[in-house]
This record gives C-alpha cells, sequence and structure tokens, in this order.
C-alpha cells in the first residue's frame, strides 16, 4: 500500500505474503519519481537486494537500512517499511 506524507514523501509496506520488500522499494521509488519501475535505474548498481531480502524477511526485526536511489533517500525500516524523500545531497 502506497501513501503520501505531508513533506512529499511517500510510504510503502510490504502486505502480501508473496510481496518483496525490493519489490515494494522500487515501487514506492517509482511512484516518489512518477514515472514507471521499468525507467528507474538497476537497483544493484546501488544496494545489494538479495541482501536486502534476507535483512528483512520477518516483521520482528529491529533494523533500519538507508541509502540514496534515483535521487531519492531511501530507508528501509522493520516491519518492511518503506519511506522514500527526495534527497537532500549536495550534488
Amino acid at each position: 500500500m502506497t501513501d503520501s506524507t505531508e513533506d512529499g514523501g511517500i510510504v510503502d509496506t510490504v502486505t502480501e505474503p508473496y510481496e518483496s520488500i525490493t519489490d515494494v522499494l522500487v515501487r514506492a521509488v517509482s511512484t516518489a519519481n512518477d514515472c514507471d519501475p521499468l525507467d528507474l535505474p538497476p537497483l544493484a548498481e546501488t544496494v545489494d537486494g538479495d541482501v536486502l531480502e534476507a535483512l528483512f524477511p520477518a516483521p520482528d526485526n529491529d533494523l533500519t537500512v538507508s541509502f540514496e536511489f534515483a535521487g531519492k533517500d531511501v530507508v528501509v525500516q522493520s516491519p518492511a517499511t518503506v519511506y522514500v524523500q527526495p534527497s537532500y545531497r549536495a550534488k
């Protein structure tokens, strides 16, 4: 389920047992960038998707991972929630 935040960010969560955290992440970033997911750069150029899947398999993990992807600041937080904000890093 993708939601917008008051500050223009996007929040998305894994809601179905078959959804992967990387699918949710790509969906959230493509929504934030108002583009098709296929128009994003490969996620593997930024972060290892297999590692993300291994880190966020269960809702009882207490973990947060953050990185920049496709011009957005991305935070993945247990239980399988993705937060996407515009990147404020200097280019």
